[in-house]
């Protein structure tokens, strides 16, 4: 017999199970997993290993078809761009996620019929519950448990939370405005001047960018000295949303920061009234390889009322068209990851005319990170900068093949990783009796970070060998982990920068994390942690090397071992040769060039 059912029925659905029944968990939420696996055992846990990854290989070209037809088909280009979905991120949303779920399902259903064995699936969503239900109704061999009510308490629930985040977006906006405008007092950045002779660079207001007395951007590194040191002026129009906070300190700072929150209206705020409601063909178009998903396209579109996303890039569409209307500046430069904010400002750029647009391609190329990718014909209609400089061969090649017009992109090095790039290499000297430090590096994603801590603490907790170093992503502090401070308190709590702590540490454990590239760069011994319910976004899936140690979440303690001992045997050093294949060093040249400015006697 096969059961599928909601996380929620898991003592139900106990009882009706045989003691020799494989479970497996379908879901994002690993502390559900947890509970499962207390109640179920662990033992009887089907492990799905890379059985999800080979299905969003397989499916990832018609998905990203499936989203340029949508695309093609929308009469409000502008808010189709506005849209989560038009991304195609796995950040921005669970849709393709959810999606090959449902193949998946398809397929442990298929194989485990022919068998004439039991398995138990376990479902976190309640609109894809209801959408396999709807498919294998009438089966016989399969045993559905759930409340049925649950989807109307959820879209209750969603409805609800959309309506408070909106009025909360508007409030938030509003106070922001006004507590920046009481700090600016009606000045403008000391170099905007509509001579049209100033570089704008798109910049966060984040803690750590604003700890001295000048803004430090972490991601765009010394690019703005090295604009200065060639005579070229620079301010930093400052990203519409930051925490309330750090108002007074970006207050101190208005002859270089333009906040771009001053250029928003009081009537902007009506477009918190909006909903996405994308123009469909036919509900025979709702459908990829032939699989319909009408049920999950109609949750991306709740789950988008839900949340403020597509609200706020639509009020930031008034404010950058705004701001490029001042002409302050000749040319503006923004982090390129081809996310929706990021269109909406060429958008912007386009409607309001003259200024030329640079998307800088920052950070690593991810394997299915499908903002970079496009699907049939999208290349025609998607809003890009007038210029994309990638950080290296890796993206430069990758956009090449995508598709994307080639006097668009050009290779101008990585800012962000110049210590990587240092000709200079640093090797490490480890004595074979001495206590090995092991950092574990958090991502961005709540639930990912909590299982990789909960993992590491279950396994490590107590172990002689190794001195274990807990370092959280800047934007999920370890607070909003939910972990019991007695938890960890045996780890030491790091909160700096990589590159400031990189020579801590020998062994680096991490997951969907840049961090991950950086410390295989700089030769450290990476064990990359592999989650079987998440689409593998690591930048290193698909490279292979001998410091990568690869595992799934049962062969931690084995894999931690392994890479100990490897260590203890065979010190390692960085190799920038290797270092180059993802990022390259600065060309100047292409800077300058870019931003329409001599290169004749370039300083460095």
């Amino acid at each position: 017999m096969i059961v599928i059912s909601l996380f929620d029925k898991v003592e139900k659905t106990k009882k009706l199970l045989s003691d020799n029944t494989k479970w497996c968990y379908l879901g994002k939420d690993t502390c559900k997993q947890e509970i499962i696996s207390n109640i179920l055992s662990k033992e009887r846990r089907f492990y799905l290993k890379d059985r999800l990854n080979k299905i969003a290989e397989e499916f990832s070209q018609p998905y990203l078809n499936f989203v340029s037809i949508l695309g093609r088909h929308q009469v409000n280009q502008l808010t189709w761009w506005a849209s989560r979905f038009a991304s195609k991120s796995p950040y921005q949303t669970d849709f393709y996620l959810l999606f090959c779920y449902k193949i998946l399902v398809d397929r442990l259903i298929d194989e485990y019929v022919k068998k004439q064995q039991s398995i138990c699936i376990f479902i976190e969503d309640i609109w894809l519950f209801l959408d396999i239900e709807t498919r294998y109704k009438g089966n016989e061999d399969i045993l559905f448990i759930g409340n049925y009510s649950k989807i109307y308490i959820n879209t209750l629930r969603l409805i609800c939370r959309g309506i408070v985040f909106r009025i909360l977006l508007a409030g938030r906006l509003f106070i922001l405005r006004l507590i920046t405008f009481y700090y600016y007092r009606n000045r403008k950045p000391t170099l905007a001047e509509q001579d049209c002779t100033t570089v704008g660079i798109i910049s966060y207001g984040e803690k750590r960018a604003l700890t001295s007395n000048k803004f430090e951007d972490p991601y765009t590194g010394e690019l703005s000295s090295f604009l200065e040191r060639n005579n070229i002026k620079v301010i930093r129009p400052l990203f519409a949303l930051f925490p309330i906070s750090l108002s007074k300190k970006i207050g101190k700072l208005w002859e270089s920061i333009w906040p771009l929150i001053l250029d928003v209206r009081v009537f902007d705020l009506l477009r918190v009234l909006k909903c996405w409601n994308p123009d469909v063909p036919s509900k025979e178009d709702l459908a990829i390889g032939g699989v319909s998903v009408r049920r999950l396209f109609k949750r991306e579109i709740l789950d988008e009322f839900s949340k403020t996303g597509f609200n706020f890039y639509l009020i930031l569409y008034k404010i950058m068209k705004r701001f490029f209307g001042k002409k302050w500046c000749c040319s503006i430069i923004y982090l390129f990851e081809n996310q929706p904010f990021e269109k909406i400002i060429c958008i912007a750029a386009k409607d309001a005319g003259g200024v030329k647009l640079i998307g800088y391609q920052h950070s690593s190329v991810f394997k299915f990170i499908f903002s970079y990718f496009l699907g049939e014909g999208e290349k025609e209609f998607i809003p890009l900068p007038d210029k994309i400089i990638t950080n290296g061969n890796n993206a430069f090649n990758l956009l090449k093949r995508e598709g994307y017009p080639l006097e668009k992109i050009e290779l101008g090095g990585a800012w962000r990783y110049t210590y990587l790039l240092d000709s200079t290499e640093k090797s490490v000297n480890y004595i074979s009796n001495s206590k090995i430090n092991l950092l574990v590096i958090l991502p961005v994603d709540k639930y990912i970070s909590r299982f990789i801590v909960k993992t590491v603490i279950q396994y490590y907790s107590d172990n002689s060998k190794v001195k274990f170093m807990i370092k959280p992503h800047p934007l999920m502090p370890i607070e909003r982990l939910e972990i019991k401070k007695e938890e960890i308190e045996a780890f030491e709590l790091i909160n700096k920068p990589l590159c400031d702590i990189i020579d801590k540490y020998h062994i680096a454990l991490y997951c969907n994390t840049t961090a991950g590239v950086e410390s295989l760069l700089y030769g450290k011994t990476v064990i990359r942690l592999l989650l079987e319910n998440y689409i593998d976004i690591d930048p290193l899936a698909g490279f292979d090397a001998p410091e990568i140690i690869k595992c799934y979440e049962e062969e931690l303690a084995e894999k931690i071992e392994e890479a100990v001992k490897r260590i203890q045997n065979h010190p390692v050093s960085n190799d920038t040769t290797q270092s180059e294949r993802f990022f390259s060093k600065i060309i100047p040249e292409v800077w300058l060039r870019v931003l329409d400015y001599q290169v004749s006697a370039v300083k460095t």
